[in-house]
């Protein structure tokens, strides 16, 4: 009985050793197979560096140099408009004026993510009641209001403030409307400190192509009275609903190689405006929104700064001073 026990517990360790030597085996087997495996890919990734290196190539080591200084320039740039752009917020954070939209701060990441925080406008930018026929025809009292507000918010931009500021975009879409259809002068992503000197020149084209002075075109110094241009192409715009530059009702035109053929025609509004100030009948440029329901003597004295503002000589376009007592009747 005891051999037979004895024999017995001697076959479990024979058998438990079978066991383990089986599975010693298998483990031997699969980790030699992922070790092939491994090696394979490794050859592999060798295999393809080896080919990159071969067809990469041969850089001089003055091309080096150079990729190297365009890179120092590069973050040079980075550095040199980063330290201007806080320098130009940190100014703009100081002005206060109740037709200059307020800014309450900024973000920079250093690079060319900026961030400009201003106060939430509840009846949005002018274009939106302008252009988009909005549920809300502005009256002409607002409109002129909005003609009047803007022309203080830059005549302090431009006048009160220790560097001249220029705003360099002026136009619709970037005048916000608050809560009583107050005018804001709004986005100065643009917006450039200049000496009172006009010691510097803005050399890069700023704005929006149909309220561009044409000195931007011409290469001529860039000053405030840029900014009295834009000004006067929005106030036609203003007065008469609708953008400077549409297409009008299509006309029979003949010519001498075609029998009479339709082509839609374009009218540019300010030489319109122009035409009717001289003929005396300005209230039929008013936008037929407002079915005639306009001061007339208003509508002639902004058709007329309109006019004076888009001059193309520079000096016989008026200060933005001037402009706010022309329509206050000064």
């Amino acid at each position: 009985m005891e051999g037979h026990q004895g024999r017995r517990r001697g076959t479990r360790r024979d058998v438990l050793r079978d066991r383990r030597s089986h599975s010693s085996r298998l483990y031997d087997k699969r980790y030699d197979e992922e070790e092939k495996s491994n090696e394979t890919q490794r050859s592999r990734r060798r295999r393809c560096l080896c080919e990159l290196q071969v067809q990469r190539p041969a850089v001089s080591d003055q091309e080096l140099h150079r990729q190297d200084r365009r890179r120092r320039l590069w973050l040079e740039g980075l550095r040199q408009g980063e330290k201007q752009f806080r320098a130009e917020v940190s100014t703009l954070g100081t002005i206060q004026h109740v037709n200059l939209i307020r800014m309450l701060g900024f973000c920079s990441d250093g690079g060319d993510r900026k961030l400009l925080v201003y106060d939430y406008m509840p009846n949005g930018s002018l274009d939106r009641h302008l252009f988009r026929k909005t549920f809300y025809v502005l009256s002409w009292q607002v409109r002129y209001q909005v003609t009047l507000g803007v022309a203080k918010g830059l005549a302090y931009l431009h006048d009160k403030c220790r560097d001249c500021i220029i705003h360099c975009d002026v136009k619709p879409e970037n005048i916000l409307l608050d809560a009583s259809f107050g005018p804001k002068v709004a986005d100065f992503g643009l917006a450039k400190l200049v000496g009172r000197d006009f010691s510097r020149v803005l050399t890069t084209m700023r704005g929006t192509v149909g309220y561009l002075a044409p000195e931007w075109i011409s290469g001529e110094a860039i000053t405030a009275k840029a900014d009295v241009f834009s000004y006067g192409m929005m106030l036609f715009e203003i007065v008469s609903g609708r953008r400077n530059i549409e297409q009008g009702e299509r006309r029979s035109v003949v010519s001498a190689a075609a029998d009479a053929e339709e082509h839609p025609t374009t009218t540019f509004f300010p030489l319109l405006v122009a035409r009717k100030l001289a003929e005396g009948d300005v209230m039929t440029l008013l936008d037929p929104e407002l079915e005639g329901d306009a001061n007339a003597e208003e509508m002639r004295r902004v058709c007329k700064v309109a006019c004076w503002c888009i001059q193309r000589d520079v000096d016989t376009r008026p200060a933005m001073g001037e402009v706010v007592q022309v329509l206050e009747g000064l």
